[in-house]
């Protein structure tokens, strides 16, 4: 009977133990993240972070969003065109 209690304190000590440490990554991933988001809106001129880019661009390059994706079949189509004509 002390046997098996003994081995559940041990089980429950080492949960908590591991629990402990997921939770210390954790902390430190965020703590990444934030850093790296603060780097990335220092590098792109913008202050709002990465909500305020989403609005205004896809990548680095100027590419802008469309939802309603008529534009990049209208690309497209344009790209089939010369491609024919070449």
């Amino acid at each position: 009977m002390w046997a098996i209690r003994l081995n559940m304190v041990g089980f429950n000590r080492e949960t908590e133990r591991i629990n402990r440490r997921m939770k210390d990554e954790l902390m430190k991933q965020e703590n990444l993240s934030t850093s790296l988001l603060t780097k990335v809106s220092s590098l792109c001129g913008t202050s709002g972070g990465m909500e305020s880019m989403a609005g205004k661009r896809v990548n680095g390059r100027g590419t802008p969003l469309s939802d309603d994706g008529r534009s990049s079949e209208s690309l497209r189509s344009q790209l089939i065109d010369m491609q024919r004509q070449a």
